[in-house]
């Protein structure tokens, strides 16, 4: 058995548990309360640091004298509010702090992450050139069934998957960067080399619940949320450079933005129906 942290399950065994054999006093309903508690008190006062992982749900029910029952739902609320993630086949860690990522500016994930000093690399979904469809010709600003670039990618720090990005391109703007590792480099740094400037646009952002393939590739629960980003940018000269519809774990990020009293004029989202439209 691993080694518990210093501070936390050190309560004395309930009268009534299974572990003593008595009659029951304490109720499962209040028990996986204890249990949920005096994790979050474990990861709060630091004893369970960040992506450390969950002592067993054996461990747990010895400990306590209770159900796989009432640990998984002591762990599920605990991963409900934020505070643990699970890896499938893995365990159950400590969330880390969420990233917090400012939204008034153009930077990529790879640039974002190298500053919190994470390694930042993907798994490349798709990459090539499609027809535009009516959603991406209005980002876009391109005629339906015009040629567009498309990169999918999943995105990591540190191995942890962070975000699904679909990215759409302007292919006469664009062209060559399919040539890039986009797998290990920035698609912005790509972009800049090839001597296209990158102005802020316009991002707008819906808050959901992740359906089945936003789940399985990000490796979180059906239904945990995730927040829908959805990103247009332009050249100096006006023209739409990129448009990109993005699926945030919830559990990772805090987004912040800067404003002022400037009154700006009201934009719509190119995604009538929603963002999730367009995420895989």
């Amino acid at each position: 058995m691993m080694n518990l942290p210093t501070g936390i399950y050190q309560l004395p065994i309930m009268a009534g548990s299974r572990r003593n054999g008595g009659p029951r006093i304490m109720q499962e309903r209040s028990l996986y309360k204890t249990i949920r508690d005096d994790l979050l008190r474990a990861i709060e006062n630091g004893s369970l640091q960040p992506d450390q992982a969950l002592p067993s749900e054996r461990e747990l029910c010895q400990r306590y004298g209770t159900s796989r029952m009432t640990v998984r739902h002591a762990v599920t609320e605990l991963e409900s509010l934020g505070s643990v993630y699970r890896m499938q086949g893995k365990g159950t860690f400590v969330s880390g702090r969420k990233l917090i990522q400012p939204l008034m500016q153009v930077s990529g994930f790879t640039e974002d992450m190298a500053k919190r000093g994470k390694k930042a690399s993907s798994q490349i979904l798709f990459a090539g050139e499609k027809k535009a469809d009516a959603a991406i010709a209005r980002g876009l600003r391109i005629a339906p069934g015009e040629p567009y670039i498309l990169i999918r990618r999943l995105r990591l720090a540190d191995g942890v998957p962070m975000a699904i990005e679909n990215t759409a391109l302007n292919a006469s703007l664009c062209r060559g960067v399919l040539d890039t590792d986009l797998k290990n480099h920035s698609l912005y740094a790509a972009l800049t080399s090839r001597g296209l400037a990158l102005k802020t646009g316009e991002q707008y952002m819906e808050a959901a619940l992740a359906d089945a393939a936003q789940a399985k590739l990000l490796d979180i629960p059906e239904g945990a949320p995730v927040l829908l980003i959805e990103r247009h940018v332009t050249n100096p000269e006006g023209v739409t450079v990129e448009v990109t519809y993005s699926a945030y774990r919830g559990d990772s990020y805090r987004f912040y933005i800067e404003f002022d009293g400037v009154n700006r004029a009201n934009t719509v989202s190119t995604s009538p129906k929603g963002i999730s439209d367009n995420i895989i």
